[in-house]
């Protein structure tokens, strides 16, 4: 589908829908040709949302202005020294970590830029074993709303394993472990 027929669908959306978020793969990838679709949505009166995995912090931030007033979710996956397991890219954890200095340095002068840092855990991995540990770095750090998300097996690549015997009574408890740490927002989403 081209953007003229994704922009020909929002007029025809004008005051039924709110926003658009966009999302990916990874959306902040393609910089310039999202900035003009997050400016031709906000002509249209639409607030926007964006889902990053925090790849791009010169994209994100470049973005922002653009997105004022909007939302960002942003997937933070494991602590920066074993974010390359997850995702097997070297720098990667300094990258996504970056991202969210990047939104809190904004709203720091003057932006409005709502987000949510949000963990996706597996069992057996990393994430799992990184997910408290992030959650109470980003309260440190000021984070207001915080998701921990239990993988699903819609859309999986085979050979990850998003279940085990217990999982969902491990994630339980992280959750309640990590609501403890007091964010404004805290959402568990479980797998089911």
């Amino acid at each position: 589908m081209t953007w003229e027929q994704v922009e020909s669908t929002l007029r025809r959306r004008v005051g039924l829908l709110d926003g658009v978020v966009f999302t990916g793969g990874e959306a902040t990838r393609q910089c310039e040709p999202l900035a003009q679709a997050m400016e031709a949505a906000k002509r249209l009166g639409f607030q926007i949302g964006l889902h990053t995995a925090g790849a791009y912090p010169r994209s994100l931030a470049h973005l922002l202005p653009i997105m004022d007033g909007g939302w960002v979710g942003l997937d933070l996956k494991a602590l920066p020294s074993h974010y390359e397991q997850v995702v097997g890219r070297a720098h990667a954890g300094e990258k996504a970590w970056e991202c969210l200095e990047v939104i809190q340095e904004y709203n720091a002068h003057g932006g409005t830029i709502d987000y949510e840092v949000r963990t996706t855990v597996l069992p057996g991995d990393v994430t799992f074993l990184d997910a408290y540990d992030v959650a109470k770095i980003c309260r440190e750090r000021g984070v207001k709303s915080f998701a921990l998300q239990q993988a699903r097996a819609l859309g999986v690549r085979d050979g990850i394993t998003v279940t085990s015997p217990g999982f969902s009574d491990h994630c339980h408890a992280l959750a309640d472990k990590i609501e403890a740490l007091g964010f404004e927002q805290f959402t568990f989403r479980p797998a089911s």
